[in-house]
């Protein structure tokens, strides 16, 4: 039953010939059928528990409703205006056997029932753990333990009429666990599950076999490799249709971060660190479904920039900024400041690793002709330096754009803020290894976009909690993170992250940074769109130059000064 254009099949009783075959699934299609598994969850018991869950069905709906949530969406769910076909019943652990009898308790479960549904949690829990120790073998990790991740345990009823005929039994979703095994119904499909080119694939019924497939928590483990399946359920025809999904969730009280194993120069950090219950959270108060959430909780490198900003350019500026830094003393100090802190920065005492380059305004062509002629640079490092400022520019446009576009807002305009510019050096050498390069701070900015050290790592971000997090290099991206004025404008919004960088090997290490400053002359506040009665004002308004010149005075630098603009409503 197994076809170029249908889910792989993956034999339990064929390993380790099909090693291979099982991380292919994974990678390409996220989601594999298994044969074969009677050593572990008999057929007999699959068809025992399928009699159990179609009586819990029938319950008076007041029954049902005891099955309460212990996280949203965990318990009870009653048809909906969103999925009017479906109705689900539900048990957050059921490695737990707590967990387990209190569900039982809650339906009214017999003796039967009960020692039927406790023997299915057992025999679909081991199973996972040997999919899971099949699939970690198959990517190099040999001593991995998922033991102690919860297993959600949800059961599934479409009610299916000749009116519904066509419709959605459940909408385009992926799961926000890491694995899922369906026990499908045996007789009526519907089931549909979209390969990476966008077409949806019927997943046909096949009595006494199991379908496997992964979630977002999934693609965030393995730092990318595994492929979290967009699938749907769609009425076929007017019968009952009933399965049973049983989910490997994440971490219990930890963040969910790929083993180091998966973790290199090749393939850096794609996704920042985060619990599942957060990740669960942000899913459905965004209301994204379908892999979208996931895209916020990528790490912020930008790919495939080429058409405004190419990797050529970028490798040619690099080339240029080194050959600035290598100038006499007494020509970089012709980089006068035109504010505080844009133009030639020393080593200081508070940061005698670091030297700098600036230039306040790169999308005024005479500040840039000012800052070549400055630095007396050739005819080719002018063009370079020229090329290189008008397409990080237009990046940046581009950047906003989307971001406003994703905020709501599709007539904002940046054109007129000013984009500073900042070319900077980290002379590491072996006495300052464990040191900081640049101590912890916020960009005061709205935006920055970084090309870092395609070679020499060291910069970290501190997430919400507080635990630093590595930016690990990856050649040919940018790296683009929020400030202060970006949390302002977007009324609390937009994060203004506070990061470092910390000698981690004796080498020179230069980094191009770009930034979007803030209104040229007028107050920072939010668009009119993004306060209301139930997103008040957080901050005065304030003028950009005023700010700076209040995170100078106060030599409060990681985001300390953005407390002192608060309303205080």
């Amino acid at each position: 039953m197994e076809s170029e254009n249908s889910v792989p099949v993956i034999d339990l009783e064929d390993f380790p010939r099909q090693l291979s075959k099982l991380i292919w699934a994974c990678e390409e299609w996220g989601c594999f059928r298994i044969l074969n598994h009677d050593k572990i969850l008999p057929v007999s018991l699959m068809a025992e528990m399928k009699e159990v869950v179609r009586a819990l069905f029938d319950l008076p709906t007041e029954i049902k409703k005891r099955n309460k949530d212990v996280i949203a969406g965990s318990g009870y769910m009653a048809p909906s205006e969103r999925n009017p076909l479906y109705e689900a019943l539900g048990l957050y652990d059921m490695s737990c056997v707590e967990d387990v009898d209190e569900f039982c308790t809650q339906l009214d479960a017999s003796p039967h029932q009960r020692e039927t549904i406790k023997k299915y949690a057992a025999a679909i829990n081991g199973l996972m753990m040997d999919i899971l120790r099949k699939m970690s073998e198959g990517l190099g990790l040999r001593n991995v333990s998922f033991e102690d991740w919860p297993c959600q345990f949800r059961i599934n009823k479409y009610h299916f009429t000749p009116e519904a005929v066509g419709s959605y039994g459940v909408q385009i979703h992926t799961d926000s666990g890491f694995l899922t095994i369906l026990q499908d119904d045996e007789c009526v499909g519907g089931l549909e599950v979209m390969k990476k080119s966008g077409e949806f694939v019927a997943v046909d019924p096949w009595p006494n076999t199991l379908l496997v497939n992964l979630g977002d928590i999934g693609t965030v483990w393995s730092n990318g490799r595994l492929y979290s399946a967009k699938h749907r359920v769609i009425c076929k025809e007017a019968k009952l249709r009933v399965s049973i999904a049983s989910f490997l969730l994440g971490p219990r009280d930890t963040a969910v971060e790929p083993p180091p194993e998966l973790v290199n120069a090749e393939h850096p950090r794609i996704y920042v660190p985060f619990t599942f219950n957060d990740y669960r959270k942000l899913r459905l108060s965004t209301k994204l479904q379908a892999g979208e959430a996931l895209d916020l909780m990528r790490t912020n490198l930008i790919l495939n920039h080429d058409k405004i900003l190419p990797v050529s350019l970028m490798a040619e500026m690099k080339e240029v900024v080194r050959a600035l830094f290598y100038l006499p003393t007494e020509i970089k100090k012709r980089n006068k400041d035109v504010l505080v802190g844009s133009g030639y920065m020393a080593p200081s005492e508070k940061n005698p690793l670091y030297e700098a380059f600036g230039l306040y305004n790169m999308s005024c062509h005479e500040d840039l002709d000012e800052f070549c002629t400055q630095l007396d640079a050739s005819p080719h490092q002018r063009e370079t330096i020229k090329k290189y400022a008008a397409a990080i520019n237009g990046l940046m446009m581009d950047i906003l754009r989307k971001m406003s576009e994703g905020l709501g807002l599709p007539n904002v305009s940046f054109e007129d803020w000013p984009c500073q510019f900042r070319i900077n050096k980290y002379n590491f050498t072996p006495e300052v290894v464990g040191s900081s390069g640049v101590q912890i701070h916020t960009d005061l900015a709205f935006l920055t976009i970084l090309q870092d050290d395609e070679s020499v790592g060291g910069l970290e971000v501190m997430k919400k909690s507080g635990e630093f997090v590595a930016v690990d290099r990856w050649p040919n991206t940018l790296l683009v993170n929020l400030g202060d004025i970006g949390t302002v404008w977007s009324n609390g919004r937009l994060h203004s992250v506070k990061h470092r960088v910390i000698c981690k090997e004796a080498k020179l290490r230069v980094s191009i940074a770009s930034f979007i400053l803030g209104p040229r002359d007028t107050a920072v506040e939010p668009p009119s769109e993004l306060v209301d009665a139930e997103h008040p004002r957080m901050y005065v308004p304030f003028t950009f130059t005023d700010y700076r010149k209040l995170r100078y005075s106060t030599k409060l630098q990681a985001g300390e000064t953005l407390e002192l603009m608060r309303t205080n409503l």
